[in-house]
């Protein structure tokens, strides 16, 4: 099979945020190349893909979701508790990379951020109060799109993940 390179990009929006650009033509300054067979179709793919939020999603969002991109809803009963949704990685190379596993990534990934609904929905038994743990966090490592968290600026530089303004204070 034909591979080709498709490159990524990270650039500034004119709002002031990071977002991933690709290419089918090696830019100047990249930071990965991913080796696929249908470049303009894996670009197609990947715009569909980041439009998924990343948050925990309601039941209505999720089916909404689930309509959206030919995904078919499951029973929260059948999300929740499940260690693969909690853990799991419907990464890069393994999930989006490879034609075939395309929308299976898509359907982990819906399911995964139903399954968040689900835990933030649960109420504790005894007292009927909304158990609200914390939306998942992205690991911070110190990477350009990564938002400052004094001032919600990027780019952060490490060691201590602040944004130029905030380090220079």
């Amino acid at each position: 099979m034909n591979q080709n390179n498709v490159w990524q990009t990270n650039e500034m929006r004119e709002d002031g945020k990071f977002q991933f650009v690709y290419h089918t033509v090696e830019p100047e300054r990249w930071i990965y190349a991913y080796s696929v067979p249908d470049p303009d179709a894996f670009i197609l793919h990947l715009k569909r893909y980041e439009a998924i939020p990343y948050r925990a999603l309601s039941r209505v969002e999720y089916e909404m979701l689930c309509a959206e991109y030919g995904v078919t809803p499951n029973a929260d009963k059948d999300l929740f508790p499940s260690y693969g949704l909690k853990y799991g990685d419907f990464g890069m190379s393994h999930y989006h990379t490879l034609t075939e596993n395309r929308q299976a990534g898509i359907e982990g990934t819906i399911h995964q951020r139903r399954s968040w609904g689900i835990e933030r929905e649960k109420k504790d038994e005894k007292t009927g109060v909304s158990v609200q743990p914390p939306t998942p966090e992205v690991k911070k490592t110190g990477q350009l799109w990564e938002p400052c968290p004094k001032c919600g600026k990027e780019p952060v530089y490490m060691p201590l993940h602040l944004c130029k303004d905030c380090l220079l204070k």
